[in-house]
């Protein structure tokens, strides 16, 4: 059988119930003992939360940690293998960083770039441009 986990979810949802905050569980958390005597201090639990929390109080060394190292490395691949990304927040200082040149940029939204660290969403708006159609423009030059 397989130890619990104490990591990230566990984490997740102890700060969901200390805040009331909702916050579905897809498959069994646990919590250690010190967590769950604070969240029954607290004493703003459900009765179906305060039993779910005893039944998954878990007592320190009867788990495993998650292997952040292991976690690290898999993270760079994907970084890595995905490539860069423009998303909403991407500035054009980002893209020039990629090797993208600033004449190539202003040739790609037909204005001149005065504020490299403005994100491209807002330029577009701020010039009525289709983000879209920007984003998929300039990563293509990155590619």
């Amino acid at each position: 059988m397989r130890r619990p986990v104490i990591g990230n979810r566990s984490v997740k949802w102890f700060v969901a119930l200390y805040t009331g905050v909702p916050y579905e569980l897809d498959e069994p958390t646990y919590l250690l003992p010190s967590a769950v005597d604070l969240l029954e201090e607290k004493g703003t639990l459900s009765e179906e939360q305060s039993v779910y929390i005893r039944e998954h109080r878990i007592e320190p060394g009867s788990y495993d940690a998650p292997d952040w190292e292991k976690i690290g490395q898999q993270l760079e691949l994907e970084k890595e293998s995905d490539g860069f990304e423009i998303k909403g927040n991407t500035t054009f200082q980002e893209v020039l960083n990629e090797g993208v040149f600033l004449e190539d940029l202003e040739e790609i939204v037909d204005a001149p770039i005065t504020n490299t660290s403005q994100t491209i969403q807002s330029f577009t708006v701020e010039h009525e441009l289709g983000f879209g159609k920007v984003k998929n423009s300039i990563e293509s030059l990155v590619h």
